[in-house]
């Protein structure tokens, strides 16, 4: 009797990779992990600092090769003094107008909030930040929403040059280096222009970021694990 193997050829096991009854799920079934710099005092992984922890995956590596599909603006303060599972004072997911549920408290919009001011020789209590929503292409283009403010700051605004010129034709890098200076020894993220995108790729990637787009990039404030996904430095504006 002939023997007959079930081979798969490689399009057919990519396929089969699919589990059924995932084409059916909405964006409100599932939830977009955080990447987030690990420091020091960092209480939502017991990794490295230095290293980029996915909250999803609770998986924490040194750099991400990610390809950016969307940039926010956001604003949280947190309370002065440190605690575990704190809730945030405040937050706006686009650096205008406060949450839902934080309106009213300081200020009907960002801009005309005392707490986006510098308080004498202090700098602002609520931190502004750039929000990304990247592909981790080592990740199977795993999506995940990324925060740079306070120290960060700096290094995300050359990013948004670097992704306003290249768009998805280009990964960004993203990574880390240590800083110490008077006020202790934190980590800062970096971010660098990677390789060029394949051509073929390049179209994939853009239909992705529009299929995307209606995404809203919420403030990181710890809503997935509890915790505060603080800085160990200072404010650096």
């Amino acid at each position: 009797m002939e023997k007959t193997d079930l081979a798969v050829r490689p399009h057919e096991a990519t396929a089969l990779a699919v589990v059924p009854g995932t084409e059916a799920l909405e964006r409100s079934d599932m939830v977009l992990p955080r990447l987030r710099l690990v420091q020091s005092q960092s209480t939502f992984t017991e990794a490295d600092p230095g290293l980029l922890y996915n909250s999803l995956t609770g998986e924490a590596k040194p750099q991400v090769r990610a390809v950016v599909l969307k940039v926010g603006k956001a604003r949280v303060m947190w309370p002065e003094a440190f605690q575990r599972d704190q809730d945030p004072l405040c937050a706006s997911n686009d650096a205008v107008v406060p949450r839902e549920e934080f309106i009213g408290a300081y200020a009907e919009r960002c801009e005309a909030c005392p707490m986006a001011e510098w308080q004498e020789d202090a700098p602002p209590p609520c931190s502004f930040g750039y929000t990304y929503l990247v592909a981790d292409r080592d990740a199977d283009d795993l999506p995940a929403i990324l925060t740079a403010t306070r120290t960060s700051l700096k290094p995300a605004k050359a990013a948004n040059t670097l992704i306003r010129a290249f768009g998805v034709k280009r990964e960004i890098v993203i990574s880390s280096q240590q800083v110490v200076n008077d006020r202790g020894k934190f980590f800062t993220l970096t971010f660098k222009l990677g390789a060029e995108i394949e051509p073929e790729n390049v179209a994939r990637y853009a239909a992705m970021s529009q299929a995307l787009g209606g995404v809203v990039l919420t403030a990181d404030t710890g809503e997935e694990n509890g915790s505060q996904p603080q800085d160990d430095a200072a404010p650096d504006f």
